[in-house]
């Protein structure tokens, strides 16, 4: 869709940032700035994580709910059996139990009246209400224990007391939300975790102004190729980290057609300054001069060439070449691969996948084991097909790509041999047909008529090769 055809929906931008820069692109109404907030650095074996301050309070509360836990199991057990000695009747486990069990289970033995079968949907037109309801609760009845008044059912011998236990229920279900909400929703996850920044204010170091060396082995206008003549890896230049502490991180893409917002790592790269990535598109912040506003203007590749520009173009030279590799990056598009685990999480993490997991755990709380792990089994089995069928679909997408080819490009006023993926915007290259798709056979050749033969010899003249410029 052409940028002209893109909805002019107004969004008011103030709702979400402070402080909103402009951005050059019609597609995106503001960019919001963001620092990440404090948090405590816990070395984790080779590794130093960053965890934020509400999950140390989390923590905090899970010691004490889980020491208060520990220190009531077995009390119901203990009270229940204090009432029933209080109370007088018997307690329903051991030998107790099973006799009663045998009761329960042999008690219409020798009554010939007795049902074979449970309560049909068409037998409450031979029995009274009264009737139907005590033989449907008698249904229901699997052993003596459901026959039981709740009072005097015995709890599990360790099973702590029920306020410490809830109390931690609705903790750990308040920390998961909290968690999942930053995975859904872009505005709560910028309130947890980070501060807006005022771009008016940021100081860019100096240092990403700077002339720097590649990460390649060489940077010249050769570079493409090593010493045996085989292309080497696109040069890349070094990005700032870590980030100082007075720069931000973060930025947050507000859309102008109201679609869903984004929250994207920033990056800071010598001879660009501060970069973000949006739909596979670079924008470089532009600070204001002269009491202008500051901007992110999107990378675009110049198209306005002059007539003559083949003519009098020398091509590339090493400073040239590093600026354009920096500024334009590879010239390639491939279909990025992400891996299972990528996919999978976010197949778990979507909201009807964690409110069925969220049912399946409270059924499993009312005892029924078998069908919650065979339900929570088949939610599995389920996502993990859909990310099979993505991940599929993924590698179609990316067979369908053009491998790298090599190409004669002019480049410090010479020729070389460079990968199709090293191309950069502003080089002359030379193109010419390997093998020419007008290539017959002997046979076919010997049939074509005077006139064909003719218009082949003139085709065959004009595939010298063509010089275009990139």
């Amino acid at each position: 869709m052409a940028l002209k055809d893109v909805p002019t929906t107004v969004v008011d931008v103030t709702k979400f940032c402070r402080f909103p820069t402009d951005c050059d692109s019609k597609r995106i109404a503001a960019i919001g700035l963001y620092q990440a907030k404090m948090a405590t650095p816990i070395p984790i074996g080779k590794q130093t994580y960053k965890v934020r301050l509400y999950h140390l309070f989390f923590v905090l509360g899970y010691l004490i709910l889980g020491t208060q836990v520990l220190a009531t199991i077995g009390e119901p057990y203990r009270l229940f059996l204090e009432k029933a000695d209080r109370e007088g009747f018997q307690v329903m486990e051991g030998s107790t139990r099973l006799r009663a069990e045998m009761d329960h289970a042999f008690q219409d033995i020798n009554d010939p009246n007795r049902r074979t079968k449970k309560i049909g949907w068409s037998d409450w037109m031979d029995l009274d209400i009264e009737e139907l309801e005590a033989e449907k609760k008698r249904d229901k009845e699997r052993n003596v224990l459901d026959s039981l008044p709740k009072h005097m059912r015995v709890p599990n011998k360790f099973a702590p007391a029920f306020w410490p236990a809830l109390l931690t229920g609705i903790w750990t279900t308040l920390h998961a939300l909290i968690i999942l909400l930053q995975v859904w929703s872009v505005t709560f996850r910028v309130g947890m975790n980070f501060t807006e920044v005022n771009s008016q204010s940021i100081q860019l170091p100096e240092s990403l102004s700077e002339d720097v060396e590649l990460i390649t082995s060489g940077s010249s206008n050769k570079s493409s190729s090593n010493q045996d003549g085989k292309p080497s890896s696109f040069p890349t230049p070094p990005v700032l980290d870590p980030i100082p502490p007075n720069l931000p991180t973060h930025a947050r893409i507000i859309p102008a057609n109201g679609e869903r917002h984004v929250l994207v790592p920033l990056e800071y790269i010598p001879m660009l300054g501060m970069t973000l990535e949006y739909h596979r598109r670079v924008y470089v912040y532009e600070a204001g001069e002269d009491g202008s506003e500051p901007l992110f203007s999107k990378v675009r590749c110049r198209t306005d060439y002059p007539p003559n520009f083949v003519n009098t173009w020398q091509g590339h030279d090493a400073e040239t070449c590093r600026q354009a590799q920096v500024r334009y990056g590879p010239n390639i598009f491939s279909v990025r691969q992400p891996t299972f685990g990528d996919l999978y999480k976010a197949q778990l993490l979507n909201p009807l996948t964690v409110f069925q997991i969220f049912c399946v755990l409270l059924w499993a709380i009312d005892d029924y084991i078998i069908y919650s792990f065979f339900s929570l089994f088949m939610v599995l089995m389920f996502e993990g097909t859909v990310v099979f069928q993505r991940l599929k679909s993924l590698q179609a997408l990316r067979s369908m790509g053009n491998p790298s080819r090599p190409i004669a490009v002019f480049r410090g006023q010479e020729w070389i041999w460079t990968e199709t993926t090293h191309l950069l915007p502003g080089d002359v290259c030379s193109l010419t047909r390997v093998k020419p798709h007008y290539k017959k056979d002997k046979e076919k050749e010997e049939k074509l008529s005077a006139a064909a033969k003719k218009k082949l010899a003139r085709v065959i003249e004009d595939e010298g090769g063509d010089i275009v410029p990139a």
